[in-house]
């Protein structure tokens, strides 16, 4: 169990449904090519919420150059993807890139990741929405929820959770009530597994943190950043819970020659399959 495990435990994208109002919809980007802004133009819907289009506005300073675009994406799977269309010129050498559309695929999460590619050229950005003024109280909850999960405290873990908690990655879609606290415990079984957190920021209803898992994967290292997102509820506990990675660089630790390249999409499906079927054959283990 214990070789099988970290591949659940490595791979992460969530859905969230936040209610329409209260939600960002500003994120502040970052990348090594340079720093901007996206902005969600359906005002009030936003990544996070289950949609299946989104309109955006991109703007990116890339060093001397800048540029703008904007476009509608719209749901595949886990990401949205689609083409942005330049709004304005840019200098220089982006400038002879002519006019075909930017492709683009944008995570969901309070930290989302967007990758545009045009022409052979890939540009990553990481977006972070704000959170308002901070809440102490439930900062301490998601520091407790991770000092429980270095312990390998399920249950501890499960504490944080509320009864109604929805769960969701790449790995399982859809797990709500007392099956994220299975998904735990049956993650802190994993014997090799070591963990850091840091980052942890809140409001008064989303939060964030990053954490560092290490184990490993049919005998690989695995050094796995993983940015966690939360919504919390009325009285405090965590009712929506999302974590996101960089999974092309997961595989490269974890997978052996010839799984790298695997399509992503038949990859994904016989680890959802394979984990399903493991966390089903627990519970079923566990209520015995």
């Amino acid at each position: 169990m214990t070789r099988t495990i970290p591949l659940a435990l490595a791979l992460a994208l969530c859905t969230l449904t936040p209610a329409l109002a209260d939600f960002p919809t500003h994120y502040a980007l970052r990348g090594d090519a340079g720093s901007g802004s996206l902005d969600l133009l359906d005002a009030g819907q936003t990544v996070i919420r289950q949609r299946e289009k989104l309109a955006v506005k991109v703007a990116l300073e890339l060093g001397e150059e800048s540029l703008e675009l904007t476009g509608t994406l719209t749901r595949s799977g886990d990401v949205f993807r689609g083409d942005l269309a330049a709004t304005s010129g840019m200098a220089g050498g982006l400038q002879q890139l002519g006019i075909a559309p930017w492709k683009a695929e944008l995570s969901e999460g309070l930290q989302i990741g967007l990758e545009l590619q045009r022409l052979g050229r890939k540009l990553n950005f990481v977006g972070r929405a704000s959170l308002g003024p901070r809440s102490a109280a439930n900062e301490a909850t998601i520091r407790r929820f991770y000092e429980a999960f270095q312990r390998k405290d399920a249950a501890g873990m499960a504490q944080e959770y509320a009864a109604n908690v929805r769960f969701s990655d790449r790995v399982f879609p859809n797990l709500e009530g007392d099956e994220p606290g299975s998904m735990w415990a049956m993650l802190c079984e994993s014997e090799d597994l070591t963990l850091t957190f840091s980052g942890v920021r809140a409001g008064e209803r989303y939060g964030v943190a990053r954490w560092v898992a290490n184990y490993s994967v049919f005998g690989n290292k695995v050094v796995n950043v993983i940015d966690a997102n939360f919504e919390f509820d009325a009285e405090g506990k965590i009712v929506r819970h999302v974590d996101r990675f960089d999974f092309a660089r997961w595989v490269k630790q974890a997978l052996p020659g010839p799984a790298r390249f695997v399509p992503t999409s038949a990859l994904l499906t016989t680890i959802r399959t394979a984990t399903a079927f493991q966390l089903h054959r627990y519970r079923s283990k566990q209520a015995k």
